[in-house]
């Protein structure tokens, strides 16, 4: 939970970003392209966090890392929920 309660909207954002983007790719692309970039950024992000650890000096590239991860992590959670979502209501369709 952030430590700004009004900074929330953030994170909804992301995660109802993920979703929409699920929804629209599973229309009109049928592949998992969306998701596989968020996997990359998340991926990258973790590794950005790993490579350049943080310093009190600066010049480090920790919190872009960090940050990158936690968006994409979230836009990454909304998009499986999107996904899921969709492939139920295909299946009670059929």
């Amino acid at each position: 939970m952030p430590a700004d309660p009004k900074a929330i909207w953030i994170y909804l954002l992301a995660a109802v970003a993920g979703c929409g983007a699920a929804v629209i790719e599973r229309r009109f692309t049928r592949w998992p392209l969306v998701g596989a970039l968020l996997v990359l950024a998340l991926v990258g992000g973790l590794a950005t966090m790993r490579v350049s650890p943080f310093t009190f000096a600066g010049g480090d590239w920790y919190f872009e890392g960090l940050i990158a991860a936690v968006m994409a992590g979230v836009a990454l959670a909304g998009y499986v929920v999107g996904l899921v979502g969709t492939l139920a209501l295909k299946g009670r369709s059929a």
